[in-house]
């Protein structure tokens, strides 16, 4: 049965908001070429979110008048996951405001845009503030960190905090603060199982 497909897999996960974009941008030209693809969409749109449906039934409304053809609906549905796929990926960078400033960085770095890209570097690096940073706010410091020692190595900026120095110090903060997080989910899951953890435990994932 067609419910039972990967690509339907896929599919059900994405909320009412997700589907009706996901729908939008894969039937634009620019994401989706295929015009098979497409038309393969159109047939399972009616069928969110539950998709339950026989293979024959979506390739019948899919492509009128032709005979069922179990590889070809098989190749297209491939394609129409290859492209939900892409475009959970694309929504999940839409949400991470911090790779997205790292790959700007680096797009404008690359193109020899030295003055717009020390200028997003500096902006993003000064937003963070060491005391109260989480985790992922000291992996992000330490990223800038390690691309403002690459711009003061070049010449770019003589600013005292992208030294090396500087940059073993943010490498220092985020290694403890993952280590704290795993340390509170070794803790969180031993805890859930009825199994306090060790002081010895805690000291060996505190060594590492």
């Amino acid at each position: 049965m067609g419910q039972r497909s990967k690509l339907n897999q896929h599919l059900k996960t994405l909320t009412a908001v997700e589907w009706r974009a996901f729908v939008k941008y894969a039937h634009s030209e620019y994401h989706c070429q295929h015009a098979d693809t497409r038309a393969l969409l159109r047939a399972l749109e009616p069928l969110h979110p539950t998709f339950q449906y026989r293979d024959e039934d979506v390739f019948a409304a899919a492509f009128p008048g032709k005979p069922y053809d179990h590889a070809r609906l098989k190749v297209l549905k491939t394609y129409l996951l290859q492209l939900a796929t892409r475009f959970m990926v694309q929504r999940q960078f839409e949400q991470d405001a911090r790779t997205q400033e790292l790959l700007r960085i680096d797009a404008l770095t690359q193109r020899g845009l030295f003055q717009s890209a020390r200028r997003t570097l500096e902006q993003g690096h000064d937003q963070i503030a060491p005391q109260t940073a989480t985790v992922d706010e000291a992996e992000h410091a330490y990223q800038l960190a390690r691309r403002g020692l690459n711009f003061r190595l070049l010449g770019h900026t003589d600013r005292p905090d992208f030294s090396f120095t500087a940059l073993e110090q943010k490498l220092d903060l985020f290694s403890l603060g993952m280590k704290l997080r795993l340390l509170c989910t070794q803790v969180a899951a031993q805890h859930q199982q009825g199994q306090p953890i060790q002081a010895s435990e805690i000291q060996y994932l505190l060594d590492q």
